[in-house]
């Protein structure tokens, strides 16, 4: 997907437990299955709703800004440009410590009052993710983070010099 417009690009997703999907040509969700999309005159603009992210973004010389989108990210997925987020959600999908979404951000991130939600099968006490990574400035206030299964643990988030990381622990209620 490509735009050149001067008019911000502009995606919404579903709605309730109704995720929209952007992934490559083939329609698939794996690594190797992931597309591209290039805004060059305008900004890309996540106006809301729920979105499973599939895609790198190339948006040099511009921004991505997410006004309340929750995003699903099962794989790694970068971004080339700036990434504003205002409320909404990333919803980061993990199979090991080594095998999980994240966004990799070649510019600045800025994310706040957003739900981080790490889920998955391979979550243990003690184990940390770094969930967005910014080659310039990374700032993050008023997030909250969670277990998207109800499996004893919690989520913590700590800005890692300028990395939002989020670390497992115990539920210290269950």
């Amino acid at each position: 997907l490509t735009s050149a417009s001067a008019i911000p690009l502009a995606i919404a997703g579903g709605s309730g437990n109704v995720f929209g999907t952007l992934t490559g040509a083939s329609g698939g969700l794996g690594v190797a299955d992931k597309g591209l999309i290039k805004v060059t005159g305008a900004n890309l603009v996540f106006s809301g709703g729920n979105l499973l992210l599939n895609n790198d973004i190339a948006a040099v010389g511009r921004s991505v800004l997410n006004y309340g989108a929750t995003l699903q990210i099962n794989n790694p997925i970068t971004v080339t440009g700036n990434y504003s987020q205002t409320g909404g959600g990333l919803d980061f999908n993990v199979v090991d410590t080594s095998s999980y979404g994240y966004l990799d951000v070649n510019g600045s991130a800025a994310i706040s009052s957003a739900a981080i939600s790490l889920g998955g099968t391979g979550l243990a006490n003690g184990q940390s993710y770094t969930v967005v990574r910014a080659t310039g400035s990374g700032t993050y206030a008023n997030n909250t983070a969670f277990v998207s299964t109800n499996n004893g643990l919690l989520a913590q988030l700590s800005d890692v010099n300028g990395a939002l990381t989020v670390t497992i622990a115990p539920d210290a209620q269950t």
